[in-house]
């Protein structure tokens, strides 16, 4: 969790990052799911290729941290994009 959180943090080898932190966001333990989630959203607009799995995840009922990193990465994702408000 606490490396996950520091490629966020870091927010350095966009190319290598955010391909990881995508790949974790199928982690089964819910603690490296949410700080996949929260690195992604540091990445801002490098991170836009999580873009489809992030409003997945939002689709799926997942935890409201996810509207924050889409916002991040691109402020009119929810909006073009077909996302029920749960």
């Amino acid at each position: 969790q606490a490396a996950i959180l520091a490629l966020g943090f870091a927010r350095q080898e966009p190319d290598l990052a955010v391909p990881a932190l995508i790949k974790a966001l199928e982690d089964p333990r819910p603690g490296d799911r949410y700080s996949s989630v929260v690195s992604l959203g540091r990445y801002g607009v490098e991170a836009r290729a999580a873009l489809p799995a992030l409003l997945s995840l939002l689709n799926g009922g997942k935890p409201t941290n996810l509207r924050q990193a889409i916002m991040q990465i691109d402020s009119n994702a929810l909006t073009n994009a077909s996302v029920s408000s749960k």
